[in-house]
């Protein structure tokens, strides 16, 4: 995961006031950040929505999709 930050995002003395930024771009990192949380206040309840929906299905899913791992473990200690 570093790797792929370090390619992506660099801090030049005299670019962006030295701060961290989007590689060969003038976009700061900050700035993304706050747009992301003003994004995220403006149209909380609609993101909070399908993050519930997200947890939900997932949840339904793992009811119907036996997990083989559990199942072995099961065993074991039923051993």
């Amino acid at each position: 995961m570093l790797a792929v930050i370090r390619e992506h995002i660099e801090a030049t003395p005299g670019v962006c006031g030295g701060r961290p930024r989007i590689a060969g771009h003038r976009v700061r990192v900050m700035d993304i950040v706050v747009l992301h949380e003003q994004l995220y206040v403006d149209h909380r309840e609609e993101i909070q929505g399908d993050l519930a929906r997200d947890r939900e299905t997932a949840e339904a899913l793992r009811r119907q999709t036996p997990s083989h791992l559990q199942d072995k473990l099961k065993h074991l200690r039923g051993r």
